[in-house]
């Protein structure tokens, strides 16, 4: 399954509270994260500052990213409770 909250991805998914996810890497709660891939087992996420505001590029005009790798699980957020 792939998911994305970029209008760009072939899998975006509107932000509403049905569309939401949890996505873990290697067991582990992602955070600010943009695209999850479990099947290429990867995401791509934001890192932010001390504020909690996502690092921008040098031109300021979009957020900088990161890909991670490793296990990918996505699911209902808190586990479909």
């Amino acid at each position: 399954m792939r998911v994305s909250v970029d209008p760009n991805d072939r899998a975006f998914v509107a932000a509403d509270r049905h569309a939401q996810r949890e996505v873990k890497l290697n067991g582990e709660l992602a955070h600010h994260v943009i695209t999850a891939d479990d099947e290429l087992g990867l995401i791509v996420c934001y890192p932010v500052d001390e504020r909690n505001m996502p690092l921008l590029t040098k031109d300021g005009k979009s957020f900088k990213t990161i890909t991670k790798f490793g296990k990918v699980e996505i699911g209902p957020v808190d586990g479909g409770k």
